[in-house]
């Protein structure tokens, strides 16, 4: 299973910037978890957790993972748009394939 990362609600990003904010994106999210499987792994989880009903349909494992993916994706967004002149609504979309 792969990945794809899309730059939402950046208007002033013109294609080539977009295109090197979501490759730095993945670049932040690769250093983190390590591997394109642990990243699926760690977005599934992140899923798992956002679609629960209830606690008992997840695990702790999964809550843990979910947990540090949010983490993960707050970092690489703050790191990715850090210089953006208003990236107050700006969000990386990470599609599983």
């Amino acid at each position: 299973m792969s990945f794809s990362i899309t730059l939402h609600d950046f208007p002033d990003a013109d294609p080539q910037h977009r295109r090197a904010a979501e490759t730095r994106y993945r670049s932040v999210l690769e250093e983190a978890f390590g591997s394109t499987a642990a990243i699926v792994t760690a977005v599934k989880a992140w899923q798992a957790v956002t679609t629960a009903s209830d606690d008992a349909q997840v695990t702790s494992d999964e809550r843990a993972l979910a947990l540090r993916f949010f983490q993960v994706s707050v970092q690489a967004r703050k790191a990715v748009l850090r210089r953006a002149s208003d990236p107050s609504h700006a969000y990386f979309e990470v599609t599983l394939h």
